[in-house]
């Protein structure tokens, strides 16, 4: 059977990590490996993953490098030694017995998906994860055999969510891994956007299922970093976009500062995180656009037929 890596970033995530790690090893699929990236934990998480679980891989990050660096971690060490998939899971997920065998069986007859979702639930099991009701909701045939209680085993989604993500080895050779710049928050919606104009499909395999405790489903938890870095990173996506021009992106950039709301932000709130965010992305604006310029290049080689190695920079034909 094909051979899987699900990696997991372990944040101060000791609350968690006991209950997502016992239920990826009870996974029912012979051919696949636990890899924790600890991204320099100050709740003893780490410490306490070593004991309980001493044969499980783990790389420690000196620093806090964010989700998207840390993931790039563990996908570059995936990669490295042949992985064919690898899947991307929060450390406040609990996965069940037959969730990976369902990935795969959906990425092996749908070989134009390059990434897919697994069903999301919340984590207490009542109900849709809101985030993926959302996405699921844009696909007719989905919501529909949702209602019906029926799905299939594969349907299209226009982004797949970051809580838990099956990719192809080929999407990063193709595209590249998360950019670092978002730290946290909308690093998956890029990757997928570059997969996308790639040509890869973007689905879920519903007959999976993974709860998620999801943090923007309790905003009394949120820090202020991690409400500004999700402000401010929908403002990067924008700027960033390699499927149009800079000029387009720019105007939409500016069109999004006048007329973006958030829930929950007041407006005297909301003119801090804006102004800050202008400010981070003037100071970046050069690295944002030669990251733009490299994307495109990535995308059009993808297209016609052209590998990326993301390890050493090479480029080879398929």
């Amino acid at each position: 059977m094909a051979s899987v890596t699900v990696i997991i970033v372990l944040y101060n995530g000791r609350r968690w990590i006991d209950a997502c790690l016992s239920s990826v090893l009870a996974t029912d699929y012979p051919n696949f490996r636990a890899l924790v990236v600890d991204n320099a934990s100050t709740d003893g998480g780490a410490a306490y993953l070593r004991e309980r679980f001493p044969d499980v891989e783990m790389i420690a990050s000196p620093v806090n490098v964010g989700f998207a660096e840390g993931n790039n971690i563990g996908i570059r060490r995936a990669l490295a030694q042949g992985r064919r998939y690898l899947v991307l899971l929060n450390q406040d997920t609990v996965v069940t017995p037959s969730w990976l065998i369902e990935l795969v069986r959906a990425a092996e007859a749908n070989p134009d998906a390059g990434i897919l979702n697994p069903l999301l639930r919340n984590y207490e099991d009542t109900d849709l994860d809101r985030v993926f009701r959302e996405l699921a909701d844009r696909n007719e045939a989905f919501r529909r055999d949702l209602t019906a209680g029926s799905p299939g085993p594969f349907y299209d989604l226009p982004k797949a969510n970051g809580a838990a993500m099956f990719v192809r080895r080929e999407v990063f050779e193709r595209v590249g891994l998360f950019d670092p710049l978002y730290f946290a928050y909308f690093e998956e919606t890029d990757l997928c956007r570059r997969a996308a104009l790639a040509g890869y499909r973007i689905g879920a395999a519903p007959r999976s299922v993974v709860r998620h405790w999801r943090a923007t489903a309790h905003p009394e938890l949120m820090s202020w970093r991690i409400r500004h870095l999700s402000v401010r990173n929908e403002f990067l996506f924008t700027l960033k976009n390699p499927g149009q021009g800079l000029m387009r992106n720019v105007l939409d950039y500016a069109r999004l500062s006048l007329t973006r709301r958030y829930a929950g932000l007041t407006r005297r709130r909301l003119a801090a995180h804006m102004a800050l965010t202008h400010l981070w992305v003037a100071r970046h604006f050069f690295c944002i656009v030669r990251r733009r310029r490299e994307e495109r290049r990535m995308i059009e080689a993808a297209r016609s037929g052209v590998r990326r190695d993301p390890q050493m920079g090479a480029d080879e034909r398929r």
